[in-house]
């Protein structure tokens, strides 16, 4: 925790630093800011992947999420999930999808993004690139018009027309499993190939090899 406060503190400074002094012309001296923002800015990044991937691993839930799933009469679905002292359970015919996401900041973000995955499952898999896992916004079919994320009582939707959303939070959450990826360039062109995922080491929450 002291350690992301630091870096993201750090960050700030470095952009302020450069902002302060462009103006002025001090080119010269503006260029050290910069660069230090852009290195802090990858060691943030990593550092971040560090952290969800630790919860991730935590957290490993082979399930299946449909059954969790409650439809109305128009059409639309929820999953909802209450909290107690940082352990989210969401409880549906005597089975329970559970987190502990203690000393974790972006709870609500770290659900959603475990939701999305499983929605995106067959969309992706040996359709479209892996990285489509991770996009904002993707072309999804389901049974369902909508689907909200309740956490404790709290509606998030998640799913509507056809598209299932993330948020650059949750986005960033799913990457973090294939940090890799994302920082060396033999690892990204990895991520843009069509490929089956196997659905038994997929439902283990995260791992696809």
């Amino acid at each position: 925790m002291l350690v992301s406060i630091g870096l993201f503190i750090l960050l700030i400074l470095s952009f302020l630093s450069f902002i302060l002094l462009f103006p002025f012309g001090l080119y010269q001296y503006a260029i050290i800011p910069l660069i230090i923002f852009f290195i802090l800015l990858l060691f943030f990044r990593l550092w971040f992947y560090h952290r969800c991937r630790k919860y991730i691993n935590l957290n490993k839930v082979i399930i299946n999420i449909e059954k969790f799933i409650q439809i109305n009469a128009q059409n639309e679905g929820s999953i909802s999930f209450s909290s107690n002292n940082d352990v989210y359970l969401c409880v549906e015919n005597d089975e329970i999808i559970s987190f502990n996401l203690k000393g974790f900041i972006l709870k609500k973000s770290f659900i959603r993004a475990f939701i999305l995955r499983q929605i995106r499952y067959k969309t992706v898999s040996n359709k479209l690139k892996i990285s489509k896992l991770f996009s904002i916004r993707l072309k999804c079919k389901c049974k369902y018009d909508k689907l909200y994320l309740v956490i404790n009582k709290h509606k998030y939707l998640i799913f509507s027309n056809n598209i299932s959303k993330n948020t650059f939070l949750s986005s960033e959450i799913s990457k973090s499993k294939f940090a890799a990826m994302y920082n060396s360039a033999r690892t990204y062109f990895a991520s843009n190939v069509v490929e089956k995922i196997n659905e038994k080491i997929y439902l283990d929450f995260y791992k696809f090899y």
